[in-house]
């Protein structure tokens, strides 16, 4: 399975678990808790392409992933992603939610949710990387 799909499977097939709080909350620099909001996937700004069998057409549009605290070092995040279907030129959005802890090691991040878990990394700044097989997906601090 592609990793790009196989990221967007594990948010699809965890949708029933409920988000946390959504409250906007900035937090200061050298915390990572607070909304961070999907740029690019492999260097491609949104939206990208998931698949594409003729007249249909699966598209990620945009992922929000909120970060809460508990430790300096983990915590609880929800994670919202949204879904572009494009049939014979028709298109219809479908929004997803997972939520689940996180662990900070350093500039190390895991996010672990239904037993399945994400790497990626943070330096510090307004920027975090999650990997999936190879995929670099890229975030932005809001």
């Amino acid at each position: 399975m592609r990793p790009l799909t196989r990221l967007v499977t594990v948010l699809l097939v965890t949708a029933a678990v409920a988000c946390g709080d959504k409250n906007n909350v900035v937090a200061p620099i050298g915390s990572i808790a607070g909304t961070w909001n999907l740029q690019t996937v492999d260097g491609r700004p949104l939206p990208v392409t998931l698949d594409q069998t003729g007249d249909t057409i699966v598209e990620l549009t945009a992922i929000t992933m909120t970060l809460t605290a508990s430790t300096s070092s983990s915590g609880s995040f929800s994670l919202s992603s949204t879904i572009r279907l494009t049939e014979n030129g028709q298109s219809t959005s479908q929004t997803n939610s997972v939520s689940g802890t996180y662990s900070l090691n350093g500039a190390a991040l895991s996010l672990t949710a239904n037993g399945q878990t994400i790497t990626g990394s943070w330096n510090g700044g307004n920027t975090l990387t999650l990997s999936d097989g190879g995929s670099a997906f890229v975030f932005a601090r809001q």
